[in-house]
């Protein structure tokens, strides 16, 4: 592999795994938008590029539905990428308490996915 496709490959990959939620909205300017997926380090939405500028900082709230419960995040953070109908957002430094908040997502996440993961398996044993 070359200098150039390596240094290429560093600066593409991204510094979290990121996470698909379809039971999750991030509300900017009290209008939400719908979240493809999110990480530690930043979130995708859906929305109109046009709307916003590269760079342009914001200041977020991330509602996710959890299995007894709405989360809701604040975060600041800067837009990084615009395509076609979506925008990456890289978040700003947060505190302990934001992480525990994010770290209480995954747990449901987690859990949600071992729970259908069960099911599934139960059904397949009673065929």
């Amino acid at each position: 592999m070359s200098r150039n496709t390596r240094q290429e490959q560093e600066h593409t990959r991204r510094a979290s795994h990121r996470l698909a939620s379809l039971r999750s909205v991030c509300m900017i300017e009290s209008k939400n938008y719908p979240i493809v997926d999110w990480s530690m380090d930043g979130v995708q939405i859906v929305a109109d590029p046009r709307m916003f500028s590269q760079n342009q900082k914001l200041e977020i709230i991330l509602k996710f539905k959890l299995h007894h419960s709405i989360l809701e995040i604040p975060c600041k953070g800067i837009i990084v990428r615009k395509a076609n109908d979506r925008l990456g957002v890289k978040f700003e430094s947060f505190d302990k308490n934001i992480r525990q908040l994010f770290l209480k997502v995954v747990d449901d996440y987690v859990a949600n996915e071992f729970a259908e993961s069960q099911t599934i398996k139960n059904k397949a044993i009673k065929k």
